[in-house]
C-alpha cells in the first residue's frame, strides 16, 4: 500500500509536468515565470515527502516482516 502511495506520489508531479493538474502543474507554472523560488520549495518539498514515505515503508516493512 506505501509502495503505490510513493508511486502515485512520484507520477502525479510527473502527469501535472505534462498537464494533468496537481503539484506537477504548479511545479511548471512556476518554472515558466522563473519563479525559482517557489520552484526550490516544491521541489524540496516533493524530495522530502517522498523520503518520509520511503523511510515509513521500510520500517513498517521491518517489523512486518521480522514477526
Amino acid at each position: 500500500m506505501l509502495y503505490r502511495f510513493e508511486s502515485n506520489m512520484k507520477n502525479s508531479s510527473v502527469l501535472g509536468m505534462v498537464g494533468a493538474g496537481g503539484i506537477g502543474q504548479l511545479l511548471m507554472n512556476h518554472i515558466a515565470f522563473r519563479n525559482w523560488e517557489k520552484v526550490w520549495v516544491l521541489l524540496i518539498f516533493l524530495i522530502i515527502t517522498i523520503i518520509l514515505i520511503e523511510i515509513f515503508q521500510n520500517i513498517l516493512e521491518i517489523k512486518l516482516t521480522t514477526r
